[in-house]
C-alpha cells in the first residue's frame, strides 16, 4: 500500500504537468491545423470534400504540407504535392520517405539506365508508399467543427487517462523491482550479520525506492534527465536498502540486554 501511494504521488506530478504545460501547447496546435480542415465526406467509398481541389493542409510551424485532398479524376502523385499523406476520392496515400528518396524518384526519367532507376523508383515506393482504399467505407463525414469537439474532449481527459494507465503499470514495474531488490538484500543480510525475513526486505525496499521515484517524476516535471540516471537510482536506491539493514542490526545490537553479574 506505501509503494501504492507512492506511485500514485509521482504520477500526479507527471500527469499535472502534462496537463498543465504540455496540452495547451497541443490544444494550440491542433486548432491552428484543424481550422484548416474541409467538410469531408464518403459515400460509397467516395471521397468529397466542399473546398476546390487540389487543396492543401499546411503545418503551422514548418510551413510544411501535411495533407493535401485531390479529388480529381486523374490525381497528382504524393510526390508532386510533397505532403505526408494525399488523399484521393478513393484511396488515403502515405509516404515516409527521406528527402533523398524523393530526389531518387524525381531522376527515374532522366539518364543513362533508365531501367535500373525504374527498379529502383519501385523499390521506394513498394518500402515508402502506403495505400488504404476507401472502398470499405460506407459513409462517414466530418467537418471542422466536429473534430474541434473531439479533440477537445480528447486533451480534457488526457490527463485522468494517462493516470489511469501509469499508475497500475508502474505499480507492476515497481513490485517487481522491489522483489529483486529483496533478493540482494539477502545477500547484504549475509554480509552484515543481520536476520530479516524475505518480506521485511520487500518492505525496506518499498521505502528505499522512494528517493529514485521522487527524482525520477520531478525529472520528467523539469523535462530534464541527468545523464546516467539508471544507474544513479539502482545505485541511491541499493544504499538505502542497506543503510536499512545496517539500521536493524544496530536496533538489535542496542535492544540486547547487557550481561548480569551474579553474586553469592
Amino acid at each position: 500500500m506505501y509503494l501504492l501511494a507512492v506511485i500514485c504521488l509521482t504520477a500526479f506530478f507527471v500527469v499535472l504537468q502534462i496537463q498543465v504545460v504540455v496540452v495547451p501547447k497541443l490544444e494550440q496546435f491542433n486548432e491552428s491545423m484543424v481550422n484548416q480542415l474541409p467538410a469531408v465526406t464518403i459515400e460509397k467509398g467516395v471521397l468529397s470534400i466542399d473546398k476546390p481541389t487540389p487543396y492543401t493542409i499546411i503545418e503551422p510551424k514548418s510551413g510544411k504540407a501535411f495533407i493535401t485532398f485531390d479529388t480529381r479524376s486523374k490525381p497528382m502523385g504524393i510526390e508532386e504535392s510533397k505532403s505526408t499523406l494525399l488523399i484521393t476520392k478513393d484511396a488515403i496515400f502515405s509516404f515516409t520517405g527521406s528527402e533523398h528518396k524523393n530526389t531518387s524518384l524525381n531522376e527515374i526519367s532522366h539518364g543513362p539506365g533508365e531501367k535500373l532507376q525504374e527498379e529502383k523508383s519501385n523499390h521506394y515506393l513498394a518500402t515508402d508508399l502506403r495505400r488504404y482504399d476507401l472502398a470499405p467505407i460506407d459513409h462517414f463525414a466530418i467537418d471542422a467543427v466536429s473534430t474541434q469537439q473531439i479533440m477537445h474532449s480528447f486533451f480534457h481527459g488526457l490527463g485522468l487517462g494517462l493516470f489511469v494507465i501509469l499508475v497500475p503499470c508502474g505499480f507492476i514495474f515497481c513490485l517487481l523491482q522491489t522483489l529483486l531488490y529483496a533478493l540482494i538484500g539477502k545477500m547484504f543480510c549475509s554480509m552484515s550479520a543481520v536476520e530479516l525475513s524475505y518480506s521485511t526486505l520487500v518492505r525496506l525496499c518499498s521505502v528505499a525506492l522512494t528517493p529514485a521515484l521522487l527524482l525520477d517524476s520531478l525529472q520528467k516535471v523539469a523535462v530534464v534527465q541527468l545523464p546516467g540516471w539508471t544507474l544513479i537510482s539502482i545505485v541511491l536506491t541499493l544504499g538505502y536498502l542497506y543503510f536499512g539493514i545496517i539500521a536493524n542490526r544496530s536496533e538489535k545490537v542496542e535492544s540486547t540486554p547487557p550481561d548480569t553479574i551474579v553474586s553469592s
